[in-house]
């Protein structure tokens, strides 16, 4: 593993998009603010989230006891042009119950985050790893699509199963990293036409030669 950890790395050190306003976010507002960013990239191109959306929202409810104190429509209305508006409502529900339930902030557990509306299995490791620094192991469609690739897994694995394989190889020195590195790495190469010969793990990968299958269709 650790030589698959170092490529991954070594590649999102020099390619990665470490840039974005919403990596390296430290601070007790963090998880907020990464929880933000995800549901908002959920159904929405991340270029789209950045440029439009993603700091206007902030500017006007910066904490989550602002969202919940705000007037529902005001926060449909910051959200337009994004769509699928029941993100936005169930943003509002969460950031409401958090104030009542969890000192207004996020609460730092698994199984209390699936609690909130809206917020899954990849959300929660998000908000986990990237808010709160924890070791926890991300998947979403795009590191999906590396896992099942990389490894040569049946796409039609269990999820819970494949959150295993997540766990397993997760860099725990580097969970943070890890984490996003997949995620563009899988963006930005393995994408669904991939680009094996510039792939950092092409050398490793078992799925390489018979793509058909391991890619979910």
């Amino acid at each position: 593993m650790e030589t698959l950890h170092n490529a991954l790395l070594k590649w999102y050190e020099e390619f990665g998009r470490k840039g974005l306003p919403f990596r390296n976010l430290k601070g007790i507002n963090a998880p907020y603010e990464v929880y933000i960013s995800e549901v908002m990239s959920q159904q929405t191109q991340i270029n789209t989230v950045v440029e439009r959306f993603y700091s206007p929202f902030l500017e006007a409810f910066p904490t989550l006891k602002d969202l919940a104190n705000a007037q529902l429509e005001e926060v449909l209305l910051l959200w337009r042009g994004l769509g699928y508006y029941s993100r936005a409502k169930n943003l509002k529900r969460s950031a409401e119950i958090c104030v009542k339930e969890h000192n207004s902030q996020l609460p730092n557990d698994y199984q209390s985050l699936l609690k909130l509306p809206g917020i899954g299995a990849y959300t929660a490791n998000a908000i986990l790893c990237f808010g709160f620094r924890e070791k926890s192991a991300c998947v979403d469609a795009n590191i999906k699509r590396v896992l099942l690739r990389l490894f040569g897994l049946d796409p039609n694995i269990h999820a819970k199963d494949l959150q295993i394989k997540a766990n397993d190889f997760l860099n725990l020195n580097e969970s943070f990293n890890h984490n996003q590195a997949l995620i563009d790495l899988g963006a930005l190469i393995c994408s669904p036409k991939p680009k094996c010969a510039i792939c950092p793990f092409n050398p490793y990968c078992l799925g390489k030669n018979h793509l058909e299958r391991h890619t979910l269709k």
